[in-house]
């Protein structure tokens, strides 16, 4: 039987580290886009239901 080490400086280990982290990495700056694009959409909904009650309030001026 072969006595595989999974020291910390084994070839094998710091590899699937890199792809561990290379993942994270990528999860987290695809949950950051996602954010931003949800929170740019909110804005957009509010900034076009401020104009219209705007242009609402202007309308049913005297």
């Amino acid at each position: 039987m072969e006595n595989h080490q999974l020291s910390s400086d084994n070839p094998m280990i710091l590899e699937i580290r890199e792809l561990l982290e290379k993942s994270r990495k990528n999860i987290a700056q695809q949950v950051n886009t996602e954010l931003l694009t949800t929170y740019w959409n909110i804005g957009q909904i509010r900034s076009l239901s401020s104009k219209a009650s705007s242009a609402q309030s202007m309308e049913n001026s005297p």
